[in-house]
């Protein structure tokens, strides 16, 4: 059974501003999270998804309300306490010197060493226990100087991990690394949640990693945290709610978000497959909105050769060997005068692959 480790009491957060009231920028609140849990903070910039971290792990203090770390108020805990429970990591890259990867996470220890320092055996051993956690042993003799970025966030998330926390608060570390590294990154800290038995918040901007990912999710909305499982949060609008923007929109059947079509009337797309999935994906990107029964259609085929493309209707009648050709010809037809007339280059005999429904989008 999961154990509710951090508690939002009634929390306001914000900031003082001299001679005025405290700035609220996010709250009242009343929300836990669990052991075992890994969960996403997700919301646009300037919406206090910094201001609340910050508060959660002490760093400042509420405008109303409280934050329980295992029944305790995180502001009245002394801080050697409070770092045995809590670890923080920040999006800010930090300057290590000549710190090897070892004496980095070894820093993570330092609120169970007594005034010399000194690493004990057990201590040791939960150094190498973390850097084995996030695949990070192999850089134990780097320089943390000498390391991508990548790499050292690893490190700082195996650094907070060497403090055995009950809770670990994470702000956008993954913001500055390529998609591999932020996937990475992100199914490592799930792992750690659920093998640790230890409650991440993460706060992040990768909304689909953060769909397919967390256990949980916190969007952070005007004020309001809505919270729930990932998928009750999709079916309820809560994305659509927090997200939706000019020219944006999510989709809840694939968990994307995808631009809204502008205004070049509708397409039905028949067949399946790869070939298929993304030729729904170039309609929607050249304007047209997916739908059956439409007057354009473009039909994907499997021919002797290989993949024709059939256009149809408003579109004309001609067929393509490449979905580059595809795409031109209904440019070329659009920017003349609708998409009359397109040329027809490449003519093979084709015959149709069963197809998914019109004018839906295949999966694979």
């Amino acid at each position: 059974m999961q154990t509710h480790v951090l508690a939002l009491e009634h929390l306001v957060a914000g900031y003082a501003v001299p001679r005025q009231p405290a700035r609220r920028v996010v709250g009242p609140v009343d929300l836990t999270l669990r052991a075992g849990e890994l969960a996403c903070l997700l919301g646009p910039n300037g919406a206090g998804k910094s201001t609340l971290l910050r508060t959660l792990a002490g760093m400042q203090a509420p405008v109303e309300g409280a934050v329980r770390l295992r029944g305790d108020d995180v502001h009245t805990l002394a801080p050697r306490d409070l770092a045995r429970q809590l670890s923080v990591v920040l999006t800010e890259r930090v300057t290590a010197g000549l710190l090897t990867v070892y004496e980095l996470v070894a820093l993570g220890r330092h609120p169970y060493t007594d005034w010399t320092g000194r690493l004990r055996d057990d201590d040791h051993a939960v150094v190498e226990r973390a850097l084995r956690s996030v695949g990070a042993d192999t850089l134990a003799h780097r320089l943390v100087a000498e390391l991508s970025d990548g790499e050292r966030q690893k490190c700082m998330v195996a650094r907070a991990l060497a403090q055995e926390p009950s809770v670990m608060i994470l702000d956008e570390i993954t913001a500055f690394l390529d998609l591999p590294r932020r996937v990475e990154v992100t199914r490592t800290l799930a792992r750690l949640a659920h093998e640790h038995a230890c409650a991440i918040l993460l706060s992040t901007h990768d909304l689909e990693l953060a769909l397919h990912t967390a256990d949980t999710l916190w969007v952070l909305h005007e004020g309001r945290i809505l919270a729930g499982p990932p998928e009750v949060l999709v079916l309820d609008g809560t994305f659509e709610q927090a997200f939706t923007a000019d020219g944006l929109e999510f989709d809840r059947h694939r968990g994307a978000f995808r631009s809204r079509h502008r205004g070049h009337g509708q397409v039905t797309v028949h067949g399946d497959g790869l070939e298929a999935r993304w030729t729904c994906s170039a309609m929607e990107r050249l304007g047209y909105e997916l739908a059956p029964d439409a007057d354009r259609s473009v039909t994907v085929m499997v021919t002797a050769s290989g993949t024709a493309w059939q256009l149809g209707g408003r579109f004309g009648s001609a067929q393509y060997t490449s979905l580059e050709a595809v795409l031109s010809a209904i440019r070329r037809g659009r920017d003349t005068d609708g998409a009359a007339g397109l040329a027809a280059p490449g003519l093979t005999a084709a015959r149709s692959s069963p197809s998914a429904p019109p004018g839906a989008c295949p999966t694979g």
